[in-house]
């Protein structure tokens, strides 16, 4: 374990960067942001997953559509698996 605000005491601008990430008030934010998003994703993927939806013309017509709910919902989870914890 490494406590980060005390291995960077030394390199002041990231010292001050990390001390505005771990605020509390900033960190109940990214968690809200990220359970938002996390809901507007399983909203989007259950209509793409609906039968019938995905033709081969509807995924030619809609790829960026499709690519940003994907990298959407890749860096929701990766952020959720990352700052989880067991209790």
């Amino acid at each position: 374990y490494v406590d980060l605000s005390i291995e960077w005491d030394v390199y002041k601008a990231a010292k001050s960067a990390l001390l505005n990430t771990v605020n509390p008030a900033n960190v109940k934010a990214l968690s809200a942001r990220n359970l938002d998003n996390l809901y507007k994703c399983q909203k989007d993927i259950d209509h793409y997953l609906t039968e019938g939806v995905l033709t081969d013309n509807f995924m030619l017509d809609n790829i960026p559509r499709l690519l940003n709910t994907l990298r959407s919902s890749n860096c929701t989870i990766r952020w959720m698996v990352l700052h989880l914890t067991c209790k």
